[in-house]
């Protein structure tokens, strides 16, 4: 695998194409991953644009709310840098993944109500390079 491009602001609003699967590094920090698929919006009368796939990586106690809170299907707002992975696969064809590093993820409230639940703040957990 190849170093990412380099990662820029990104804001995306989908639907999570997989549930969120929790997991834990070496040093104990927690990270989720998650599908998002998303849709870009274009004015009426233009063709329908085709879905765009993200693996979305989300770190600390974001990963384990993320986890906790969301499902496959759920409508979500995602804001992170965005990034492209590219590596070759083991026939040797080029490929790559869009991928976003989260800073925040929620539901979009246009199609669904929640009760926030505050949590108690814990001392930041430093990120790990590459868990996965």
């Amino acid at each position: 695998m190849t170093a990412p491009d380099t990662a820029t602001p990104v804001a995306r609003i989908g639907n999570l194409s997989s549930h969120p699967e929790l997991r834990f590094g070496k040093t104990g920090t927690a990270f989720a991953r998650v599908g998002l698929a998303h849709r870009p919006h274009v004015p009426k009368g233009e063709p329908e644009a085709e879905t765009v796939f993200y693996e979305v990586v989300a770190f600390g106690t974001l990963a384990e709310h993320v986890a906790r809170s969301l499902q496959k299907g759920d409508r979500v707002v995602v804001v992170g840098k965005g990034e492209v992975e590219h590596w070759k696969d083991r026939d040797g064809v080029e490929r790559s993944t869009k991928k976003i590093v989260a800073d925040g993820i929620g539901p979009d409230l246009r199609f669904a109500a929640v009760e926030v639940q505050r949590v108690e703040r814990r001392a930041p957990t430093p990120v790990e390079e590459e868990p996965f």
